[in-house]
């Protein structure tokens, strides 16, 4: 059973700008989170154009078909370098409960290296590009009055990230 922390429907959530919330529940389905605010599901990937499996990357690609199929599109034109993010809009609904018209993104942000040959092939997950890649998808956030959510795996304590950060950011756990 997932809990889910949302402010008094009497509360304006977007009017601590800048500030970062802590939600428990499943990033994917935004709706049982605020309904009706357009959001983006923030999610690391590697520069590899493999579409990974288990966790959030099968979550996304419940949510949609086009998630997984455009970052496997941009690796076939070269286009997933460090520091990347792929904002991709979520148009079709695979069985997920959504009921919400409220705009809903998926923002890929490209933050480690892939590279077979070595005894550990994918790379830790670069700081310097994660945080081009949060100041990017802030930045959307902010054009499309969105929240910004992210699955856990990432301490962001240590980033600082909720002090730049021009959106509000929602972190899963």
């Amino acid at each position: 059973m997932c809990q889910y922390s949302c402010p008094p429907a009497n509360q304006d959530v977007m009017s601590d700008s800048g500030s970062v919330h802590f939600v428990y529940g499943d990033c994917t389905n935004t709706a049982a989170i605020c309904p009706s605010e357009p959001t983006i599901i923030f999610s690391c990937v590697d520069n590899s154009g493999n579409w990974g499996h288990g966790g959030l990357f099968d979550a996304l690609a419940r949510l949609s078909a086009t998630i997984p199929n455009t970052y496997e599109r941009a690796s076939e034109f070269g286009d997933l370098h460090l520091g990347d993010l792929h904002l991709i809009a979520v148009t079709e609904d695979h069985g997920v409960s959504c009921t919400s018209n409220a705009p809903q993104w998926v923002g890929l942000a490209v933050v480690q290296s892939y590279n077979p040959r070595r005894k550990v092939p994918r790379s830790s997950i670069s700081i310097a590009d994660l945080e081009v890649c949060l100041a990017k998808a802030s930045f959307s956030a902010a054009q499309y009055s969105a929240m910004l959510e992210y699955g856990c795996g990432l301490n962001f304590m240590l980033l600082e990230c909720g002090r730049e950060l021009e959106s509000d950011l929602v972190l899963m756990l």
